[in-house]
C-alpha cells in the first residue's frame, strides 16, 4: 500500500476518519496502519443489533453468528469495520464491552460511527488516536473483516476466508507485534463465531506483512492463521 504520512500520521489514517478526504481501498481490505471509523446511532438490543436509522437498516451487529450477517452491514464482499474492548482493560463508552460491527452503508467512517453512539458524541480525532492506535492508551480495537471466497486457506486449505485485520500506528512503540495478532484472533473467536473455521489474519502495511510473515508458523501452531496475499 501506497503510504503518505501528514504531520507523522499515515494519509490513510485521515481519509479513514475525516468524511470528504476521500475513501481508501481496505485490505481484505485493510485500512493500513492506524485506521478507524464510527457507527450509526442506536442503542443496541436483541443480538446486537442497535434500532435502525430508517428503511430497516440496523447500524451495527455486536456479533456475527450467521453468515447472513455480512450482508445486514455491507454489499457483498465489502469490507466492514470493527470496533472491540481490549482485554483487561476498563470498559469506556460507547463502545462499553462490546464487539461493533458497523453497517457501511449508514456509516462509512469509524470516528463518526463512535460519535454517532450514546456517550460517544464528544470523541475527537485526536481521541480516535489515543484510544484506538496507540499501545499505552489502547481501549478499543479497530480494524476491518471480510469474506474472500477465493483464497484457500492458509491453514485447513479450504476454500475462502474470513479476513480480518487490526489497525496500528506505524510509530515507535504503536507497531504491530504478534500479541496483536493474538489479541485480534480472540475478538474474533468471540465476536464473529460464525466464521470461526475461516479466520485469516490479513496484514494491512508493509510493517505489519513483515511482522506477520515472520510469525506465520508460530502462529499457525496456536491455530491462528495469516493470509498474505
Amino acid at each position: 500500500m501506497l503510504m503518505t504520512h501528514v504531520s507523522g500520521l499515515p494519509l490513510t489514517v485521515l481519509l479513514v476518519l475525516v468524511p470528504g478526504l476521500g475513501a481508501c481501498p481496505s485490505t481484505g481490505e485493510g485500512e493500513g496502519e492506524g485506521e478507524g471509523e464510527g457507527e450509526g446511532e442506536g442503542e443496541g438490543e436483541g443480538e446486537g443489533e442497535g434500532e435502525g436509522e430508517g428503511e430497516g437498516e440496523i447500524p451495527f451487529l455486536e456479533i456475527l453468528d450467521d453468515a447472513s450477517d455480512l450482508a445486514n452491514l455491507a454489499t457483498a464482499g465489502a469490507a466492514i469495520k470493527y470496533v472491540a474492548p481490549v482485554a483487561g482493560v476498563t470498559a469506556q463508552p460507547p463502545v462499553d464491552g462490546r464487539c461493533l460491527f458497523q453497517n457501511m452503508r449508514l456509516q462509512p467512517f469509524h470516528l463518526p460511527f463512535l460519535q454517532s453512539l450514546e456517550g460517544g458524541a464528544a470523541l475527537t480525532f485526536a481521541d480516535y488516536l489515543t484510544l484506538v492506535l496507540r499501545r499505552p492508551t489502547r481501549v478499543w480495537w479497530g480494524g476491518e473483516v471480510r469474506f474472500l471466497a477465493a483464497p484457500l486457506h492458509p491453514i485447513s486449505g479450504g476454500p475462502g476466508i474470513f479476513a480480518w485485520t487490526v489497525y496500528t500506528e506505524d510509530s515507535a512503540g504503536n507497531r504491530l507485534v504478534v500479541d496483536d495478532i493474538r489479541a485480534g484472533f480472540a475478538v474474533m473467536t468471540a465476536c464473529a463465531p460464525a466464521f470461526a473455521d475461516a479466520f485469516a489474519f490479513v496484514p494491512s502495511s508493509n510493517e505489519q506483512r513483515q511482522t506477520a510473515a515472520a510469525a506465520v508458523d508460530e502462529l499457525a501452531a496456536e491455530g491462528i492463521a495469516v493470509f498474505l496475499p
